[in-house]
């Protein structure tokens, strides 16, 4: 029925010819490994209370643990009060209350901590 159904990741070549011989076709075939979706995001901490200059690293477990990109981005709410850099790491610069927001890449799912610094 010329249907093809990938059974394993690789490429080959599918070849077809006419009952009487007279014509052949071919085609390249490349199975790839499924891509897994990202479905979530959690934080090891949702509040952390530190002291002016002070900091504190935040872990993102991005779900499924197999998922394909797990690549995330950080932002604070208000660098005035706190700054958080590409690895989570969350410091505290003046007294106050801010949100530190984690989002991956894939999905746009998002954790937040309340961070206040004393």
């Amino acid at each position: 029925n010329g249907k093809v159904k990938g059974v394993a990741p690789g490429t080959t070549t599918i070849r077809v010819k006419t009952k009487d011989g007279g014509f052949t076709a071919k085609c390249k075939v490349t199975v790839k490994e499924p891509t897994v979706a990202v479905t979530g995001v959690a934080l090891d901490k949702t509040k952390v209370t530190l002291d002016k200059g002070a900091s504190v690293t935040l872990k993102a477990t991005v779900s499924p643990s197999d998922a394909a990109n797990k690549a995330v981005t950080w932002t604070s709410y208000d660098t005035s009060i706190a700054t958080v850099d590409a690895n989570g790491k969350v410091k505290g610069i003046a007294p106050g209350t801010t949100t530190v927001r984690v989002k991956t890449r894939d999905g746009g799912f998002t954790a937040k901590c309340k961070v206040t610094v004393k």
